[in-house]
């Protein structure tokens, strides 16, 4: 009996991993404003890496291959929600913008640069409103 929760609990968390890592896909597609489509209307190919728990790192590419952001995702039921760093790119090469995303919300200075690769303002998402723009977001 004593050794009853403990095993309860590992099979439930292995459970939740197992769960998680099958609502990731290792590929998938996106639009020109990084939705989800179908390969057909698709501009850009997301690819994902192995998962850490919940979060989920990936690199999305052009179709011809060239980079253009790198992220985290956190797995949440089967949708994926930006949660950690990510960099965008320019087409070719050089950094865009980076910074960090909060359930789906920019939060946070992000820096930004000029496709030369000078720096220019860097923007600031008060964190304190992501939970506003979270609920305009839901419709």
């Amino acid at each position: 009996m004593k050794y009853f929760l403990p095993i309860t609990f590992f099979i439930f968390l292995s459970a939740s991993a197992l769960s998680a890592q099958d609502a990731v896909p290792e590929t998938d597609f996106l639009n020109n404003v990084f939705k989800e489509c179908p390969k057909e209307e698709a501009s850009f190919k997301r690819e994902f890496a192995a998962s850490a728990g919940n979060v989920v790192d990936a690199v999305v590419y052009t179709l011809d291959g060239e980079l253009r952001m790198k992220g985290q995702y956190m797995v949440v039921g089967q949708k994926l929600v930006k949660h950690g760093k990510f960099t965008y790119f320019y087409a070719g090469e050089g950094v865009e913008s980076e910074g960090y995303y909060e359930k789906d919300v920019k939060v946070g200075s992000w820096k930004r640069f000029t496709a030369e690769g000078a720096a220019r303002p860097d923007r600031y998402y008060s964190p304190e409103s992501a939970d506003f723009v979270r609920e305009v977001m839901k419709g």
